[in-house]
């Protein structure tokens, strides 16, 4: 959930109609950047799975789990 105070809604607050249209293209950018961020995080994931090094999957090794993790946040 995201929680906004009165200041930080009046940087859009024109008084006509171009606050709420600002407002809603903020929260729709917001939409699209945590769908591309899911979308990277399961593209690396798969990634992870598929590559082999040193005769196994990269995603068996801590490092790379932990940057998985990492980007799971």
């Amino acid at each position: 959930n995201v929680h906004l105070h009165g200041e930080a809604i009046a940087i859009a607050d024109t008084g006509d109609w171009r606050g709420p249209l600002l407002l809603l293209g903020a929260a729709v950018r917001s939409h699209q950047i945590a769908g591309a961020l899911e979308h990277m995080l399961a593209q690396s994931i798969e990634y992870a799975q598929m590559r082999n090094q040193f005769g196994r999957p990269i995603s068996k090794f801590q490092a790379v789990q932990h940057n998985l993790a990492v980007l799971a946040g």
